[in-house]
């Protein structure tokens, strides 16, 4: 069980096929591919080299991103395609049609200081193991290596990871690519392992470290900031695929929890603290949800219970169950078809539903001294209760839209 660093020193070597053509035919087609998309060529004579340099140019003007960014050169008949020069791999594919024939094979493999699949990435020149911890040290000459290929390398590993206060490298691919075609490649650094303690550096970007969950079993997820926390819409940690009773902890960070449409997590608990950001996407199952000093979050997920502190949060879509809504201090703005239960106003907090769609579904509502519900459109479900505790009319604010009744009694 050893923490092995990650250190990114293999030599960049980009990748070369050549693909040749053996026979050509006046009419016979030539085709590339990678990742289903094409480029052919059709041949006007039964010379192969003619045919060979109609190929390379067909590629080479290609406006596909997935072949642009590589490299086309024709000599004799053999096409020579090189790849990007960080070492990213590729997967070409060459077929011919009736009257032609090419063959493809691997010349120089792909080799790149970006790869979590090679043990030379590593102090020590080994691969880390199920029970390791992969560690992007912050120092030590190692801050800026960067892990974009070979993400899958410890899906079905439990290897935890650690990404330590200072480092500045990239942790997985953005969705689109440098040359412009959306990444067919890994995106997020999968792993199996059950602890993902990741260190946010104030300079990160967007989307700067992406990991997906593989674990059997419940995950510990803490993400930590140098006080700056960050933006919604801009989380600088991505994350999907937790397991049902993981717990996540954002403290002065950002967290995007499976934003993206097809992604799922869950987390028994979700605490934002001290400036954090938290966005969690649809595809997201959450338990007890506590937004505090300072914080924000948006939500497009169901949860237990939502408890707001000194912070905004945002519900999108989703329901609360049987833990309801508690504001006691900050804003929440329910904008969801969902229920949010029970709501509880406390001093210096303030739930609106003035975004929200018609016939929200309220259990009751408890408003305590200088807490405020706002409801003017009326797009709360009629009637329901509110309770003013430990407080009068003077001492609150209510608004639910006029023309409605009130019945005074006494709070249970």
């Amino acid at each position: 069980m050893a923490s092995i660093t990650y250190t990114g020193q293999v030599q960049a070597r980009a990748q070369v096929d050549r693909v040749t053509v053996t026979a050509a035919a006046a009419g016979a087609t030539y085709t590339v591919a990678v990742a289903g998309r094409t480029e052919t060529f059709t041949a006007t004579t039964a010379d192969v080299l003619a045919a060979a340099a109609g190929l390379a140019a067909a590629a080479a003007a290609s406006t596909r991103g997935e072949l642009a960014e590589l490299a086309w050169a024709a000599a004799g008949p053999v096409v020579t395609v090189t790849g990007p020069a960080d070492g990213a791999a590729f997967a070409l594919t060459a077929t011919a049609g009736a009257g032609g024939a090419a063959s493809r094979v691997t010349a120089v493999a792909a080799a790149s200081p970006h790869d979590l699949a090679l043990a030379g990435n590593y102090a020590g020149g080994a691969l880390p193991a199920a029970g390791d911890t992969l560690v992007f040290a912050g120092d030590g000459g190692y801050d800026r290596a960067s892990a974009l290929y070979g993400l899958g390398q410890f899906a079905a590993a439990a290897v935890a990871v650690e990404r330590r206060a200072g480092h500045a490298g990239r942790i997985g691919l953005p969705d689109t690519a440098r040359a412009g075609y959306r990444e067919y490649r890994p995106t997020h650094l999968a792993t199996a392992g059950t602890t993902l303690h990741i260190a946010q550096a104030d300079r990160d970007g967007a989307g700067q470290v992406r990991l997906q969950s593989t674990a059997a079993g419940a995950v510990d997820l803490a993400v930590t900031g140098a006080g700056r926390g960050s933006e919604l819409g801009a989380e600088a940690v991505e994350v999907y695929g937790l397991p049902a009773g993981s717990a996540a902890a954002v403290t002065a960070a950002g967290l995007a929890l499976a934003p993206a449409f097809g992604q799922a997590a869950a987390a028994a608990t979700l605490v934002a603290a001290a400036g954090a950001a938290v966005r969690v996407g649809p595809g997201a199952v959450l338990g007890d949800v506590a937004v505090l000093a300072g914080s924000a979050g948006v939500f497009e997920a169901s949860f237990t219970g939502l408890r707001v502190d000194a912070s905004r949060a945002t519900v999108l879509a989703g329901a609360a169950g049987a833990g309801g809504v508690v504001v006691d201090g900050g804003e929440v703005d329910w904008r969801s078809a969902g229920s949010p239960g029970a709501v509880r106003v406390g001093s210096g907090g303030r739930f609106t539903l003035a975004a929200a769609p018609p016939g929200v579904a309220v259990a009751a509502v408890a408003v305590y001294e200088r807490g405020e519900w706002a409801d003017p459109l009326q797009r709360a479900a009629r009637p329901y209760p509110i309770d003013l505790v430990r407080a009068d009319l003077a001492g609150v604010t209510v608004d639910a839209g006029t023309h409605v009744r009130l019945t005074v009694g006494a709070v249970p």
